[in-house]
């Protein structure tokens, strides 16, 4: 019997594009899906569009929850999953006919437990983006150096053996659980596999689960990336490492940028001095470092500021 993959789609407020997303799965190649579609307290129709493609396709089921957060939704889709291997879609993007079988194939004929697709950024479906790509064999190094080094952790770009995420849930309450979630799962594995063919469509548009203007609860991806380079510390590479670092300083020059574009969320500095502080503490002087970087490492904050409101002022004439 063919295996069985369990896709886990978190709704909310997306109705205008959820049609689009479900019938890109149900549309699969590969039939033997266990669609599960997360609503999570959707204040829209969302919860209605669920159940009318429950009621024409018997692959789906429906769950309808108080609004839980992306984490929430991804773990209750977690809990029900009964497939072999498992996958994600967020509910306003959507992904090739092809995703789910090529990836399947190639996963069973690696022997691995994760293969992970390429990604195309789109506004709309678009057929003249080419989908061709390799496939390479990478060991956990690799792909993470890979993975740190272009910020490839969306889960939803993979697909898993089930048995890879036995006990493993997202954590919940925070921003940027897909990088504590697949640098814990990489670390329990020796091989997998990236194929770069943009099988998975992005959506750029609109305010989803995942985006939306920048609020302070969005500094989690700092305890984020700081648990990221604690953790990439143990495998004893030095590249790894750099990686990281590279990584948390673009993490923390990010988000003292955006606070101080916003600086009415850090009237009195609170934030600002502690990012300021982190990257003083993560900063190693060499030629590489941006202006930006030397800027937010050496400049006083009142400085950077004024720098950053008439960056944004000249931005927006």
């Amino acid at each position: 019997m063919e295996p069985k993959i369990s896709i886990i789609v978190p709704v909310y407020n997306v109705e205008n594009y959820l049609n689009r997303c479900v019938d890109s799965i149900i549309n699969q190649t590969y039939k033997n899906l266990e669609i599960i579609l997360v609503n999570d307290g959707s204040p829209d129709n969302c919860g209605e569009i669920c159940n009318h493609y429950a009621e024409k396709d018997s692959r789906i089921s429906v769950i309808h929850q108080e609004n839980q957060g992306l984490s929430g939704a991804r773990n209750s889709g977690l809990k029900k999953a009964s497939g072999d291997y498992i996958g994600f879609v967020d509910s306003d993007d959507w992904i090739e006919p092809e995703m789910y079988e090529s990836m399947l194939n190639t996963l069973q004929k690696f022997k691995v437990d994760i293969v992970e697709s390429g990604i195309a950024v789109s506004f709309e479906p678009n057929n003249t983006i080419d989908r061709s790509g390799s496939t390479i064999l990478e060991n956990r190094s690799q792909a993470l150096k890979r993975i740190v080094k272009n910020q490839s952790f969306a889960v939803w770009r993979r697909l898993y053996h089930k048995k890879v995420l036995n006990g493993f849930f997202f954590i919940e309450g925070k921003n940027s659980e897909d990088v504590y979630f697949t640098i814990d799962i990489y670390k329990k594995i020796k091989n997998s596999i990236y194929m770069s063919n943009p099988f998975y469509n992005y959506f750029v548009g609109g305010d989803s689960i995942t985006r939306g203007k920048y609020k302070l609860k969005m500094l989690d991806s700092i305890d984020a990336a700081l648990y990221l380079q604690k953790k990439m510390s143990r495998e004893q590479d030095e590249e790894l490492l750099k990686i990281s670092s590279d990584f948390v300083l673009e993490v923390l020059l990010d988000h003292y940028k955006l606070i101080n574009y916003n600086s009415t969320h850090d009237s009195k500095l609170i934030h600002r001095r502690k990012i300021k502080n982190l990257i003083k503490e993560n900063y190693i002087k060499n030629s590489n470092a941006s202006l930006q970087l030397k800027l937010a490492r050496y400049a006083p904050i009142y400085f950077f500021s004024l720098l950053a409101t008439i960056y944004a002022f000249l931005k927006n004439k």
